[in-house]
């Protein structure tokens, strides 16, 4: 029911964490997971080949401005801007 397999899930961590990759979480990511934002791909192995296979949308921004942004977020701020946008 609804729009999810038009949107899927935006998975936002400044770490990604998770290493305990098999078929089944393999395959619940591909159906549900649409995007990803982090800071480093290199402990979750299958984001980072979800990503690289073009099987998602994925970016990586630095984790100090991730850090920023969820404190922006918790103390209802309009945002954060950094130095190049």
């Amino acid at each position: 029911p609804g729009d999810w397999d038009s949107r899927g899930l935006n998975y936002l961590a400044k770490i990604p964490s998770g290493n305990n990759i098999n078929e089944q979480s393999t395959a619940a990511a591909k159906s549900m997971i649409k995007r990803a934002i982090g800071g480093h791909y290199g402990q979750v192995p299958l984001l980072g080949n979800l990503a690289t296979s073009n099987q998602i949308e994925a970016w990586t921004l630095p984790m100090g401005s991730i850090s920023r942004m969820i404190r922006a977020q918790a103390t209802h701020s309009p945002g954060h801007i950094t130095t190049v946008g």
